[in-house]
C-alpha cells in the first residue's frame, strides 16, 4: 500500500477517522491526501406565486463567483484541519491536502483515480442533518461507485488490547481479494482476525429448532446415512479454513468460522456477539462475479453494520498483472 485518500468534512465522525488509522494495520511510510469538499450553492426552484412582494430597496447578494470562492476558502481551511491533525498522528507520512466544491461522492472518486490511491477513509455520517437522516449516503454512494478499496469508518472505542477483525469469506476471487487486503496490512500486537462463512440453510430445514439448535441440527443430518453433505458446506468450511491457513502462516492471529443462516444477517449478528472492531468484505461475491461490483452482501454489511467497514477491491490493472489472491 502506497497512497491512501481520506475524505475530511470537520466533523466528530471525520475526526474519529484519524483515530482508526493507527488500528488497520496502515504501514510507517504512506503518501496520505486530505480532501474536503463542499456542495455547490443551487438556489431552490419555486412557483412566481410564492415569491413576496419585491422590497423598494433590493439587498445586495453575492455573485456566484463570491459565493464559489467562499466554499472554497471553506473547503480548503476544512482539508487543512484534517492534514494537521493527520500530520501530528503520523509525522513520517507524506500529507497533502485539497478542497473542492462539488458533488460530494463524485469528488471524492475522482480524486481517488487521480492519485492511483489504495484506499479511501470515509466517515459513516455526514456532519449534516440530511446526511445523517440518509444514514451516510455519501460514504454508500463512495463504497459503490469507487474503483478501489473503501474503508467507512465508524467512531466506538475498540474492543480488545489489538483489533478485532472479520473476514467475509465464500470462496469467490472478490472474498479472496478481502483476505489478502488484510495480509497486506502491517497488523500491531494482539490483533485476531477471524474468518467466517456463511451459509444459507435451505428453507424448512431446522426451522422449528432455535438460534444454534438449528445449525447444529442440520450439521448433524447432512452427515447422517442417506443424505448427501450439502456441497455448499463443504465449499464454505474449505474456504473460511484456507483463509484461516494463509492468515496464521503469516503470523496473525486468526480463527475460522462457518455459520448457517442469511449472509447479509447473520454475520453482522455473528460480528457483533464477538465485538469485531471492523469487518473486511469483498466488494462482489459468488452472485456477482464482477470484480468492482457492488454486490448486495456488501451493501447491506457497509449500511448496517455496528461497526467500520472495509469494501476491499483490486485495480483492474493488478487483476491482469498478477491475478486475483486465491
Amino acid at each position: 500500500m502506497k497512497t491512501i485518500l481520506i475524505a475530511y468534512d470537520g466533523s466528530a465522525c471525520a475526526d474519529s477517522i484519524v483515530t482508526e488509522l493507527r488500528h488497520v494495520g496502515l504501514p510507517a511510510r504512506l503518501d496520505a491526501h486530505i480532501i474536503a469538499v463542499e456542495e455547490p450553492f443551487v438556489l431552490p426552484i419555486v412557483e412566481p406565486g410564492m415569491w413576496a412582494p419585491i422590497p423598494p430597496v433590493l439587498p445586495s447578494l453575492p455573485s456566484v463567483e463570491e459565493v464559489k470562492e467562499q466554499l472554497i476558502a471553506k473547503a480548503d481551511e476544512t482539508a487543512a484541519k484534517g492534514a494537521e491533525q493527520v500530520r501530528a498522528a503520523f509525522p513520517s507520512w507524506k500529507v497533502s491536502c485539497m478542497g473542492k466544491v462539488d458533488s460530494v461522492a463524485r469528488a471524492i472518486n475522482r480524486r481517488a483515480e487521480d492519485l492511483d490511491a489504495d484506499v479511501i477513509f470515509i466517515g459513516s455520517h455526514s456532519r449534516s442533518l440530511v446526511g445523517r437522516f440518509f444514514l451516510g449516503s455519501v460514504s454508500h454512494k463512495v463504497a459503490a461507485e469507487a474503483k478501489c478499496s473503501v474503508h467507512i469508518c465508524r467512531p466506538k472505542p475498540p474492543f480488545g488490547v489489538g483489533p478485532r477483525v472479520v473476514v467475509a469469506v465464500d470462496g469467490s476471487a472478490a472474498s479472496a481479494v478481502a483476505v489478502s487486503a488484510i495480509l497486506a496490512r502491517e497488523w500491531p500486537t494482539g490483533t485476531v482476525v477471524a474468518a467466517v462463512s456463511v451459509i444459507e440453510s435451505p428453507f424448512g430445514i431446522g426451522q422449528d429448532f432455535a438460534g444454534e439448535y438449528s445449525d447444529e441440527w442440520l450439521r448433524m443430518r447432512l452427515r447422517e446415512p442417506g443424505h448427501e453433505r450439502d456441497e455448499r458446506l463443504s465449499w464454505l468450511e474449505k474456504a473460511a479454513d484456507s483463509a484461516h491457513q494463509k492468515l496464521h502462516a503469516a503470523g496473525i492471529n486468526s480463527e475460522a468460522h462457518t455459520l448457517i443462516g442469511s449472509p447479509k444477517h447473520t454475520l453482522l449478528s455473528w460480528a457483533d456477539e464477538w465485538k469485531a472492531d471492523c469487518i473486511f468484505v469483498g466488494a462482489s461475491g459468488t452472485q456477482h462475479p464482477g470484480g468492482g461490483a457492488f454486490g448486495t452482501v456488501a451493501s447491506a454489511i457497509s449500511v448496517r453494520a455496528h461497526c467500520s467497514v472495509e469494501i476491499a477491491r483490486v485495480r483492474p490493472v493488478e487483476v491482469i498483472a498478477n491475478g486475483p489472491a486465491l
